[in-house]
């Protein structure tokens, strides 16, 4: 089912638990999703071999820099909320603890979206009737135990119809006729176009910003390691072996090898001017 969406908070929730985590100071790219990390997926992420039901959320651990390097979140990263609401609830899961929020963000037919930050430590202050702003956090990240999915944040969104379940817990919520999972990343106030989560193995155009002040555009299915190839090894392009150090400012999901190179010719076509312009308009940079 997919999410519906009307506005738009003025920083998506990606967007802000990057900063609230001050990863832009460490170089910060985009999220990176590992295989099994996103909604419905059925493999598991942290361990071979498959989930036992399909994944209700979003799992963010990993993040890219601009340099291709992947990541982890900081081990206490603290985990915001993307729109104001007011928390309902908040119980055990199986590395910590959930917070259940409901929002005030409707859809046509009267559902109201409710979000779940889960595997946290939440703060001594998240209780139940507290409105939160958006932006703010609701705990750090649990720790877990031995032989359990490392440090991360799982964020499930959810469109309620009608009451909460009298009983709030997962398996409550997943079993209640009111409570439809959908997508994450279709919610605009969790993930808008500028920051889609970099997923290896599907086809990216991208942009690289070299010392010289020069920019190089290319297609591949794997940023991170293409990014260090450029960098570091004898397998990038000859343009930047002679331009390190480069760095990512720019890429753009394609549907196919065939879309990639097209859109990649279109680029390199563009003036120096409207390439800069590109990337800056679409990541915010300046560099």
């Amino acid at each position: 089912m997919a999410c519906g969406s009307t506005e738009r908070s003025p920083a998506c929730l990606l967007e802000t638990l990057a900063r609230r985590n001050r990863l832009p100071e460490d170089g910060f790219y985009r999220f990176h999703l590992r295989p099994g990390m996103a909604f419905a997926e059925t493999q598991a992420w942290w361990r071979p071999g498959p989930r036992t039901s399909p994944h209700e959320g979003l799992d963010l651990r990993d993040y890219l820099t601009v340099q291709g390097e992947v990541k982890p979140l900081p081990v206490d990263a603290l985990a915001p909320v993307a729109l104001p609401g007011v928390v309902a609830g908040v119980f055990d899961d199986f590395l910590g603890r959930s917070v259940l929020v409901v929002h005030e963000l409707f859809r046509d037919d009267g559902a109201r979206l409710v979000s779940i930050s889960a595997h946290l430590t939440p703060g001594p202050e998240i209780k139940i009737g507290r409105r939160l702003v958006a932006g703010e956090p609701v705990g750090r990240l649990a720790q877990g135990r031995a032989g359990s999915p490392p440090p991360h944040l799982h964020l499930s969104t959810l469109w309620l119809t009608g009451d909460l379940p009298a009983e709030l817990n997962w398996p409550a919520i997943t079993a209640s006729d009111r409570l439809r999972l959908c997508d994450p990343l279709q919610l605009p106030q969790v993930c808008d176009q500028q920051h889609l989560p970099i997923i290896p193995g599907n086809w990216q155009v991208y942009m690289l910003s070299c010392r010289d002040g020069s920019l190089y555009t290319g297609i591949t299915t794997d940023l991170g390691r293409r990014t260090t190839a450029h960098n570091t090894g004898k397998t990038g392009a000859r343009y930047t072996r002679a331009r390190r150090p480069v760095r990512l400012v720019f890429s753009e999901p394609a549907a196919s090898r065939a879309a990639a190179s097209r859109r990649e010719w279109r680029i390199k076509r563009l003036p120096p001017g409207q390439k800069r312009a590109l990337w800056q308009t679409t990541e915010g940079q300046d560099g």
